[in-house]
């Protein structure tokens, strides 16, 4: 995690997902989001912390086109007819 901002963003995104977490996962991002309050930077650690909450609780998000992918459909329809 290389800045500030993507520290306050990865938080804000997790604060949606508290639900959803573990009891020991819920208190470490409690305790990273009080560090966030409070204006610290993360250390290292806790930086590589927040990165394991983000990949494990948010959504993948996909990077390929949608209007690919239809198109790709509707051209496997043709063909089947």
């Amino acid at each position: 995690m290389s800045s500030r901002r993507e520290q306050r963003e990865l938080i804000k995104a997790l604060e949606s997902v508290t639900g959803k977490m573990s009891r020991e996962d819920f208190s470490a991002f409690e305790m990273l989001r009080k560090r966030d309050r409070d204006d610290e930077e993360l250390d290292v650690f806790s930086q590589r912390r927040l990165r394991q909450l983000a990949d494990t609780y948010l959504p993948k998000k996909s990077k390929v086109d949608p209007d690919a992918l239809l198109k790709k459909y509707i051209d496997q329809q043709k063909k089947s007819e």
